[in-house]
């Protein structure tokens, strides 16, 4: 009743161990009932984001099962569930190479002041000193399918000025997946989600977007996670220019409306002769 699953299963399984009880199929039924139960919970923890009390829970129980029993291969099925969904931080995800990447940045702030806390929260620095690849950190995702998380400009003690940078993310062809807007001293902080299925190397990057500006320019990286391959996590979109560049996009945009407008006004001008034309004849 009070969910003590391990001592519950620990004193059934006591039980059994009886000479006249080895074969009690209540007393066996009821251990599976419990590990039912437990598998159940550690789902339920899943569903919260609580990676680590889905895997305890299993853990806490697996002890009182031999490796060849039923339920030892259900339980570690279930651990097998729990470690295919639960992402990994980029503030612990194993680096080919990077520069200008700093991790352990828990309690920064943005130019707006929202702080941002937890064991997930990175940064990357450019200034005009910068070498022209910018600030980047490369890594191997060939197991995950997606990542996604927030970027934000950090409010520092050094001047940010006139300074603008963009975050951009690159596969191991050097295409870019996404790119950021580009942000300013005023910038609002932005979410990303993007398709890395299929992709082996990755690269984050922060590139200098105005080389002559004197100010050092941060951007925070927080709660960026990567899933695995098989996980429920929902698919991002697959890249394209207008999903990789917002930019772009935007621009792209202002064109289809400037060429809607013009075949408007082309339109108007037909329209125009031909009544003039009717009115004559």
């Amino acid at each position: 009743d009070n969910q003590n699953y391990a001592y519950a299963i620990n004193d059934l399984k006591d039980g059994l161990n009886n000479e006249y009880l080895k074969n009690d199929e209540k007393l066996t039924k009821q251990i599976d009932t419990y590990v039912d139960e437990v598998i159940k919970k550690s789902d339920e923890f899943i569903s919260a984001k609580n990676y680590d009390d889905a895997e305890d829970v299993v853990n806490d129980i697996m002890y009182a099962f031999e490796s060849g029993e039923d339920n030892y291969k259900k339980l570690e099925t279930q651990l097998t569930k729990v470690q295919t969904e639960t992402p990994v931080y980029l503030q612990n995800i194993d680096l080919n190479s990077s520069d200008y990447f700093y991790r352990y940045q828990s309690g920064s702030k943005d130019v707006l002041g929202n702080a941002y806390e937890g064991n997930n929260v990175c940064t990357m620095s450019v200034s005009k000193y910068s070498p022209d690849s910018g600030a980047y950190a490369e890594m191997y995702v060939k197991d995950y399918k997606k990542v996604k998380g927030t970027l934000a400009v950090k409010q520092t003690s050094s001047s940010i000025s006139d300074a603008t940078a963009y975050i951009e993310i690159l596969d191991n062809n050097k295409k870019v997946l996404y790119k950021s807007e580009t942000f300013t001293s005023k910038s609002k902080a932005v979410t990303f989600e993007v398709n890395i299925t299929d992709v082996e190397w990755l690269t984050i990057r922060l590139v200098n977007a105005k080389k002559t500006a004197n100010g050092t320019i941060s951007v925070i990286l927080a709660d960026v996670e990567f899933y695995k391959i098989g996980s429920s996590e929902p698919d991002a979109p697959v890249a394209t220019k207008e999903t990789s560049n917002p930019e772009t996009s935007k621009v792209e945009t202002s064109k289809n409306e400037s060429s809607a407008e013009s075949s408007t006004e082309s339109s108007k001008a037909e329209s125009s002769k031909a009544e003039s034309s009717n009115e004559s004849s």
